[in-house]
Parts: structure tokens; sequence; C-alpha cells
């Protein structure tokens, strides 16, 4: 914000304009205000200020001409410029609001250079049918200069079959406007230049301007769609016009919140018809208004713009929403402002204020039409490239990404040649040197040869690409869409494979009664006759075929079903008979009568006999497996015998020792020293280990030859309960136990239960003497392998004797160290390995 008086000399500038001008506001105080005008527009200044002096109204400067300023560098700034004219008891003044347009017009030019890049020919139609913009595209669809275009009728392009109900259908859209596809549902065609027509879809927008109504029309050429079905994505452009006419109010208050005075916009802008009416306290209008930040937080009074600047503070570009208590009104202003004080050194609090809806809401259309540009680039299914002069990439996508293994951000600056073979660089470069040299927009490449690609990891791959170019700013832009056409050019290897392969299959083609039409190679190896010789005769009498049935009845089926697949006999040239796996399929003419019969025969002789021996094999195998089978049974009722020998015929001898030793421990205990006792609890302590032994042992035997019953076991609910029985069991042990949450697997309960209360009771065992023992259980993944662990910090082991670990009777600590019978980690091995998987040991 500037002021300038009757002699257009500067007498108060703020922060924001020394921002914007580069100048400090002592350099600029008492300077004349045609020091900061461009030198092309300084001669004319004066007179337009001695004029608006004369005509003192608050209003926009330059009203539909573009207006610069100049910057202390040198530099011009496009701005927009507000009026308000001031009188006070010293003069009259001009208070100038000046709002840097450099933003505004950077996302013009990034428009225009979007229309142009668009894939689409996009034009712009007036109420009266003429063609007011045509870009790039458009030219390249039809054929036409953009100059021929513009200011024509739109039924140009129209072809003559359709020509005469255009006009209806036009005035009917401007009727109606809409955003709308044209001729949903029909198919639509442009007349091109030459006279031909081009089959296309049309995207309609109503636009509407200070100009008049108009239609942004975006066009697809879906000639390739036709040609080859596939779906083009439609690329629609849409044209925003915004005209921002921003001025700004001017509150002026003491510091002790009494407002003085008000300007007519401030008063219009906040809905007042007088300054009496709103010349009140500040608290005061908390009754007429609710302020928040942009976000919708509600701001506190001490908050409000004039009070943070009657606090001392200096705003710029402070944004508030502001909605009226009393209705749905409601708008965003930028606040701006300071502590000034008067001639008279009366410190006043100036508060300006701008009303930035409408440009709060075109940042916001702004941004969701970048958003959309974005994201039709970032989800292309082609590579995406754009370099500069200088061949230097300043746009990579994600298919860019995904096709040569690099990441954008390094790739952004980096040379183009970067992805091109080393033998095709020098030649690339000047192609698309010479392509800046033309007037053509875009082309494909690849016209004198093969082009390829090279990704970041060394492997070239081909490619088809096609260049287009824009200039702005004197600068050009190259665009380059890329594809991977490496599925492409195996399928075809694939297809001309298939084709030889499919001549090497014994195919042959006959009438309907048998007469040889067609012999090819594969038929020549299988039966011997070349086709000259083979042609033209009975195909059942040449090859003395025998069929599985009647020859007839066979026919029957192939006339009722179209096909016919059985093995058939037939004799070669040299006599010797094979066998044929042989398929017949009817070939119909246009009239649906049988024509001839397709025949893919396949030689089955060394699998027909393949199969005779195997049938043999089966045979004999299935007597071995009965034998086993009985072995096997006879076994396992030797080891039900041994197991019930051993739970009852051991037990009780058992039971016997260490009762009557107890009973002398007890009845006699007074006859016996200190030795004989002690001998006693040794053998008492030994048949009781003995027994503990007798039970692990026949566990392991159970766990070797249940049935085993599958189904989905939380292995985390399994692990927590066993932990939680050794906790009860020994409630005074210190010690920290993690169960990962979320582990299940398929399995059978009861053995899984078994197998982690080995596992868990060991390192439960081997952690007794740590003293901040910790045993955890979970999963990990090794080489994309999952696996579950129990890990623990007891005493461990050398991995020397990892091997014994799971062995039975195997110990590696004696039973005065940890306790234990040797049979509790055998018995986790063999359930392990009944559910398919393997355990082992590690010490760390």
């Amino acid at each position: 914000m500037l002021m300038v008086n009757d002699r257009g000399r500067l007498t108060l500038v703020n922060t924001q304009a020394e921002q914007l001008f580069g100048y400090d506001r002592s350099e600029l105080i008492e300077q004349p205000i045609e020091m900061l005008v461009p030198a092309r527009f300084r001669s004319a200044h004066p007179g337009h200020r001695n004029l608006f002096s004369k005509n003192s109204t608050a209003r926009a400067m330059g009203a539909g001409r573009d207006l610069f300023g100049l910057r202390k560098d040198g530099t011009e700034v496009p701005i927009e410029i507000g009026l308000n004219p001031i009188q006070t008891e010293t003069g009259s003044f001009v208070l100038a609001s000046i709002i840097d347009m450099t933003e505004r017009k950077r996302a013009e030019e990034r428009f225009r250079l979007a229309v142009e890049a668009s894939p689409s020919a996009i034009m712009m139609v007036n109420e009266q049918g003429r063609i007011t913009l045509a870009n790039a595209q458009t030219e390249t669809l039809f054929g036409y200069d953009r100059s021929e275009l513009l200011q024509q009728p739109i039924e140009m392009l129209v072809p003559e079959r359709y020509r005469g109900a255009h006009p209806g259908h036009r005035q009917g859209f401007f009727g109606t406007p809409s955003a709308r596809a044209m001729g949903a549902g029909r198919d639509l065609y442009g007349l091109r230049k030459d006279g031909t027509e081009v089959p296309i879809e049309i995207g309609l927008n109503p636009i509407r301007t200070e100009d008049g109504a108009f239609v942004l029309a975006s066009i697809i050429d879906i000639t390739e769609r036709k040609r080859s079905e596939l779906v083009l994505r439609e690329s629609e452009e849409r044209l925003h016009t915004m005209i921002e006419n921003l001025s700004e109010g001017l509150i002026i208050s003491d510091l002790n919140g009494q407002l003085l005075h008000w300007n007519q916009t401030g008063l219009k802008m906040l809905g007042f018809s007088s300054m009496e009416e709103c010349l009140l306290k500040l608290p005061e209008f908390e009754k007429f208004f609710e302020l928040s930040t942009v976000d919708g937080a509600v701001l506190k009074l001490e908050q409000w713009p004039l009070a943070r600047i009657i606090a001392g503070e200096r705003l710029a570009d402070y944004e508030v929403c502001v909605r009226r208590v009393d209705s749905d009104w409601k708008r965003v202003f930028s606040y701006g402002g300071a502590i000034v004080k008067e001639p008279n050194g009366q410190p006043l609090a100036f508060l300006t204020m701008t009303d930035i809806t409408e440009s709060k809401q075109a940042e916001e259309r702004l941004r969701r039409s970048q958003e959309q540009l974005a994201g039709v680039i970032g989800s292309a299914m082609d590579a995406i490239i754009a370099v500069d002069d200088e061949q230097r990439i300043v746009l990579f996508n994600g298919s860019a990404e995904r096709m040569f293994l690099f990441p954008s951000e390094d790739a952004i600056g980096q040379p183009l040649d970067r992805f091109i073979p080393e033998r095709f660089r020098a030649a690339h470069k000047h192609h698309i040197q010479d392509f800046g040299k033309t007037h053509v927009t875009k082309r494909s490449m690849g016209v004198l040869g093969p082009l390829f690609g090279l990704r970041a990891d060394g492997e070239e791959f081909p490619i088809e690409a096609s260049i287009s170019q824009i200039e702005s700013d004197g600068r050009r832009l190259y665009t380059v869409i890329l594809r991977d056409i490496t599925e492409r050019k195996r399928a075809d290897e694939a297809l001309k494979e298939q084709a030889r392969i499919l001549d090497l299959a014994p195919v042959m083609i006959r009438d309907l009664n048998g007469r040889i039409l067609f012999w090819n190679t594969g038929v020549e190896e299988m039966f011997g006759w070349k086709a000259e010789e083979a042609l033209e005769k009975i195909s059942h009498n040449l090859l003395k075929t025998e069929f599985p049935r009647p020859l007839e009845e066979i026919k029957a089926r192939l006339y009722a079903d179209g096909h016919w697949a059985g093995e058939t006999i037939h004799t070669r040239k040299d006599g010797k008979q094979i066998v044929v796996a042989s398929q017949w399929v009817l070939h119909r003419d246009e009239h649906d009568k049988p024509k001839a019969v397709l025949v893919v025969n396949n030689d089955i002789t060394e699998r027909k006999q393949a199969e005779r021996e195997i049938r043999l094999l089966n045979e004999e195998l299935e007597g071995r497996v009965a034998d086993r089978t009985a072995q096997l049974k006879a076994a396992n009722k030797e080891l039900e015998a041994f197991s019930y020998s051993v739970s009852h015929d051991l037990r009780a001898p058992l039971r016997h020792i260490d009762g009557f030793s107890q009973a002398l421990l007890e009845d006699y205990a007074d006859q016996l020293d200190e030795g004989g006792k002690n001998y006693l609890q040794e053998v008492r302590n030994a048949s009781q280990e003995m027994a503990q032994l007798i039970d692990d042992v026949l566990q392991l035997a159970r766990v070797t030859r249940s049935e085993m019953r599958r189904e989905e076991v939380n292995l985390t609910e399994l692990a927590s309960g066993v932990v939680a029985e050794m906790k009860k069991r020994e409630g005074r042990r210190r010690i920290t136990v993690k169960v990962e949450e979320g582990l299940s697997t398929q399995g059978d309960r009861r053995l899984l239960r078994i197998a982690l209360t080995n596992l868990l009771g060991n390192a439960w065992k081997f952690t007794s003497r740590s003293k901040n023992a910790e045993i955890a259980f979970g999963e990990a993944k090794n080489n994309g392998e999952s696996f579950y662990f129990v890990r623990d910090n007891g005493a461990g082991f050398d991995m020397a004797y990892a091997g014994k670990l799971f062995g039975a009777f195997q110990r590696l600590h004696t039973t005065g160290e940890f306790e234990g019978t040797g049979i509790g980690l055998a018995t986790a091995q063999r359930i392990i390995n009944r559910h398919g998987g393997r355990v082992w040991a590690e010490g760390i």
C-alpha cells in the first residue's frame, strides 16, 4: 500500500510495498511515484495522475490493460492497482492498494502451456458458432493451420451429412448449457481439410466470460481405438476464466479499540450502510460477526486482526474468514496493517482488508485442475519425459520410473541420453535438435530404425516413442512419450515360433469323401509320404486306417457335434504301424453346410507302449505295497505290546521300590544312620526318574503313531496357556516371557501343545540360573520362508553339539546341573516332522 500526495510524492509506504518493490521505506518517502513506473509508461503517468485528481473516485487503475511496476533491481512485476482518494487537513492524497500478479500470470501461462501440451484437440466456440481458440493438436487432427480455423464457423469441421442439423444442436447446448459428452450413444465424425472423415469423441464444457458465452470442446481422435479396439483415455482440459477486481477496505482505530474511521469500500465489504452505525468499540462487533481461520477454527477477540495490531503486531497477509451471525453471509479477507503515528504524535491502528474470497475459490479450482493434470500424467500407462533446450529432464512420471528403474527425484536434471544406449547417444541428440528447428509440433520417433531404452541396471529394451515440442518465454520444451514394447516383441517372436511349430504339427485337410486337400510338413514326417504323393488320395485308403468304431458312425458323430476325437491306427509308407491320437474338426461354409474336415494327429505309439509298461509296474508295486503294509501292521502291534508292557509291567516294580523305600524311611528312621537314609533317598530319586523316563518314552511313541486332526490353531493362545501353567507351578521365579500376538497355523492342536510345552519348558529350565531371565516366542522370515522360534538367554550350548540336541536320551548337561530325561526335544522334533516342518537349534 502506498499513499501519494497531490504533487506525486510518496508519503506512506507499508511493509508489503517494501517487499514488492525491493526498496527500504526510507528510500521511497518523498520520492516521485514515477520511480516505480517502467520507463515505457513513465512519461504518460503524470497525465493519468492529474486526470485522477480531477475525477477522484475509488476505482481500479488501468482497467482492461496490463499494469507493471518497476523494482529496485530493474525488473518489472505485473500488478493490479486500486485507487482511493483521501482528503485530510494537510491536503489531498491517493491511497493505492497494489497486488503482485506474478503468480496469476504464471498460472495463466501454465494454463496456456497445458492447453498446448494437451494430447487432445481443444477448441473454443462462441454462441455464433465461430471458432475462437484452437491448439496445436487441433491443427494436427484436422489438417488446418490455426489461422485457417479462427473465426470460421465450426460447421466447416462437420461432415456434410451432419452439417444441417449441427446449428440446432449447438443452439440447444447454449440454451441449456452443462458439461457433458457430445452425441452420447452415437458415433461422431470430424471432417479434415483433405476431405477425409475421422472418428472422434467430443467433451463439451460451457464457459461464460465478459465476452459472452462459449463452449470449450475437447476432441479426441479415436481412429486407433476403432481400428484396434483399444480404449484411449479421454483427456479433457477445462478453461477457467478468473476475473478479479480486488479493492481494499481501510479501518482506523485508537489503541483502546474505539473505531474512528471506515472508508466506503470497507463499509460495503462488511455490509454497513453508514459510518455512524459502525463507529463502535471493537468488542461490540462480536454481536455482528464471527471470525475464524480458513480451516474453520473460531478466533477469540484477542486474535482478531485489529486486536493484534493494537497489541503491537505488524500484520501482513493474515487470512481470516468472516461470517455474520444473523445470516449465512460469509467472506474471506486478507488483513494487513500496523500502528502508525499521526503528525500530532497520536498512535492509531491502521487495518487494511482485501476481499480474497474469489481468489481463494480460484486457487482451489486451480489446485484441483493441477491435481487432475498431475493425476493424468502420473497415472498414464506410458512413460512421459519432458526435457529442456539442453535436453535435461524436467519431468519424469511414475511409468518412466518403473520403465527405467530410476526414481523421479534422481532423474530430474539428468541428461536424457542417460537412458539411451551408448551407441545411439550422439545421433539421438542431433535428431532432437533437428526436430526443434522444424515447425512440426509432434511426430513419431524411430523412422530410421528401431529404438532402444537403457534401464538403470544396464538392460536395453525396445521402445516406441513420439515427441512433441512447445515454446514458452523463448525456451523450448520437448515431451517424449515412450512405450516398452518388450512383450510385444516377444509375442511377435512367439507368434513366428508358433507358426513354425504349427507347420511341424501333423495337420491335414480332407473333403467329406476323405480326399486329401492339404498335407503339411508334420504329416509328411509322421507318415513318410510327400505332399505331392498324398494330395487327392483317399486318406484312410492311403494310410490303411483302423478306426475304433465304424467310419460311418464316426462321421455321424462329427456332423452332429462338429468334432470328434479318438485313437486310430495307421500304416506308414515304410510299412510300420503307428497309434495316433486324432482330432477331427468339421469346417462349414458361409451357408453352414459341411465343407471339409481338419485333422490334427499326434503319434502316441511310444506313449501306448509306456502305458503298458507302467501298468505292469503298477501291478508289481501294488504287491510290494501290500507286503510292506502287512509288515508295518505287525511292527505296530509289536510296538503297542511293548508300550503296554512298559506302561504296566515296568511301572509296578518301580512303584514297589519307591513305596518300600519310603516305608523304610518313615517306619525305621530311628534305626538308620544318615548314610542309610541317603542311600534310600537315592533309591527313591532313581525310581522316580525311571518312572518319568517311562512316561516320556511312552509319549514319544504315542506322538509318532497317533492320528492327526488338522485344524486352524491359534499358536499365541496355545503358547500363552503353556506359559501360564509354568508360572503357576513356579510362581516365585522372576522371568519375562513375551508371546507375539496373532500367530496361527494349520495342525493338530493336541500335538502342537505337546511340542510347545517341551520347547518352552526347555527354555524355562535352562534359564533357571539366569539373573534376568527372558523367553520369547514369535514368528520371523528368512529368504521368504516363515518360521516360529523360541528364544531365551539361558545356559546355552556349544554349536558343535547342536546335532545331538534332538536325539532321544541325548543331554549336553548333567542332571545335577539341569533335570530332565533327554526325551522332550526328541518328542518336539517328531511332532514338527509329522506336520511336514523341521526344527533346529542355534547358539548365540
